[in-house]
């Protein structure tokens, strides 16, 4: 029953700031659950700001975010993921999520911290296999083994 009251109070986190301050109480008392639930209100809510055009580009916004955050929680100190902005800005969101899942390894700092925190769903591989139509054959191939490939990973780790 706690935990509901919890999770009604997640979603009505309206700022980064509200989110941080739940994160860090719900750390102090141990609450895990809790926290992962912040950390992806507050990813989607910087999302939100930034906005797109379409859903993939919101999601890749959402990526971004929680890939800072990841590097937030690793470092302690805001740390932006700069070279993935800086192609965003040259060729747009849905060119370069295709360009990095294309012609990256799987196991990229980005997506390894991600699903390191429970945050896979957030990979630009995840949002390749949510939003086909938006995204080549090649990527789609590509996205569909490397999430293949990460799930053995994970059975691994297990």
């Amino acid at each position: 029953m706690e935990t509901e009251k919890y999770l009604k109070r997640i979603a009505t986190l309206k700022t980064a700031a509200e989110c941080e301050a739940f994160i860090k109480n719900a750390t102090r008392l141990d609450r895990g659950d809790l926290v992962e639930v912040a950390i992806r209100r507050k990813v989607e809510l910087g999302a939100s700001a930034v906005g797109g055009t379409t859903a993939a580009e919101l999601e890749g916004w959402k990526a971004i975010n929680a890939y800072e955050e990841t590097l937030f929680r690793r470092h302690g100190k805001k740390t932006k993921a700069s070279r993935t902005r800086q192609m965003i800005s040259r060729l747009g969101m849905v060119p370069s999520i295709e360009k990095i899942v294309c012609e990256r390894e799987w196991d990229t700092q980005g997506a390894m911290a991600l699903y390191q925190v429970g945050l896979g769903d957030y990979t630009f591989e995840a949002i390749v296999t949510r939003y086909p139509g938006e995204f080549s054959d090649s990527a789609l191939a590509q996205a569909e083994l490397k999430l293949e490939k990460a799930k053995l990973i994970q059975l691994g780790d297990t």
